[in-house]
């Protein structure tokens, strides 16, 4: 084995070496935090057949607001850990491009039909990269292929990762994803890809920080998912983007194992105040996918201040009517990608709370955080 593959196998080992540990960090952040909703739980469960109507209201709201805080801090801890990873590929890239002597020229092929549902890195470019035998252009090939064991095993060890992937600026893509036979037009030749036209590229390159997308419907499966973009700078000049797509699966179902009382649900609205998980059927805050409605902009001015103080990165509680009934309302905010939890709870039930009731409110979440 020559030198220089010696070198460049040392660099890769390191820079995956850090991937892991910044992956490890970011697991036992989240059992931490599982850890703490599960502790308080189990205090306050053996506090509730010792209070009176008066302190188990009081409790009550309380317990909301700390069940509201401690799921919208769940989840935002998802959207942390796939931002870092994304910001990890886009240095490693950097690095590459800034010292392309210490690191050689590697090849990637394109997509393979073959590798359909597997793992696996592809090369693709835009329709408007003509000359792929331009010098310059195989020398960013080169050096981009260098990324490829990276985006894999970034891929791999991300749970409900969908692809991740580098576009440059010249019109060149490598990504890592399952749907590689996905990649052909109908007499088999691979599809071009226009990464700069994409929300994840645009928004990081516009913004000069790491960007995520609105909530999409995956084209390739039935699931909603989330992407990233960090930009890419190379002595201060705009490279490309790095960027991953995630699947929201775990988001939706920490809302929808939330049940309380009778009634009571969670539900998370986005940064443009529209409501994207919930599992009421009906109301002011379910999921109408053809008619968005930003409630920020609702006659309900009570409602409309609860989302407005939460897209700003407040949290409270409060009661207010809504559907010709009164609620209470926790909410909290998820801060890396402006979004708000909201927990609803009829007045009734939370004037008049049953132990039942309470003793819900402290286990539910410890079975939901479990399951993540």
């Amino acid at each position: 084995m020559s030198l220089r593959k010696k070198i460049i196998g040392l660099c890769v080992g390191n820079i995956l070496l850090v991937a892991l540990t910044i992956s490890m960090f970011l697991v036992v952040r989240m059992n931490a935090l599982t850890d703490e909703v599960v502790e308080s739980n189990n205090t306050f469960s053996e506090l509730v057949g010792e209070m009176s109507s008066d302190s188990m209201t009081t409790q009550m709201r309380k317990r909301m607001m700390e069940l509201t805080s401690s799921n919208a801090s769940l989840a935002n801890a998802k959207f942390e850990e796939l931002e870092s990873q994304v910001i990890l590929l886009a240095n490693m890239t950097e690095k590459i491009f800034a010292e392309p002597d210490s690191y050689g020229l590697r090849q990637v092929d394109p997509p393979k039909a073959e590798n359909d549902k597997t793992l696996s890195v592809q090369f693709l470019h835009s329709a408007a990269l003509k000359d792929l035998d331009n010098p310059q252009i195989l020398e960013q090939i080169g050096l981009l292929a260098n990324m490829q064991d990276a985006l894999y095993e970034v891929n791999h060890n991300f749970e409900n990762m969908a692809s991740d992937y580098i576009a440059l600026e010249s019109g060149i893509m490598i990504q890592a994803d399952y749907i590689s036979g996905s990649k052909f037009d109908e007499k088999g030749k691979v599809l071009p890809y226009e990464a700069d036209t994409r929300p994840w590229y645009q928004g990081a390159k516009e913004t000069k920080k790491p960007y995520f997308t609105p909530v999409t419907w995956d084209a390739h499966s039935t699931g909603t998912g989330i992407m990233c973009g960090v930009p890419i700078y190379v002595d201060g000049e705009f490279l490309g983007v790095a960027g991953a797509g995630m699947y929201l699966s775990d988001i939706e179902q920490l809302v929808a194992d939330i049940r309380l009382g009778s009634a009571g649900y969670a539900c998370i609205i986005n940064q443009s105040g529209q409501v994207i998980f919930s599992p009421t059927e009906s109301g002011m805050l379910m999921v109408d996918v053809e008619n968005q409605t930003d409630l920020r902009a609702t006659d309900n001015l009570a409602l409309s201040g609860v989302v407005r103080s939460v897209l700003a990165g407040s949290k409270g509680i409060t009661t207010l009517e809504m559907d010709g009934e009164k609620y209470c309302v926790a909410y909290a905010s998820m801060d890396k990608v402006g979004w708000g939890f909201l927990t609803v709870l009829g007045e009734d039930e939370v004037k008049e709370p049953t132990n039942n009731l309470l003793r819900e409110l402290g286990v539910y979440s410890a079975q939901t955080v479990s399951s993540m």
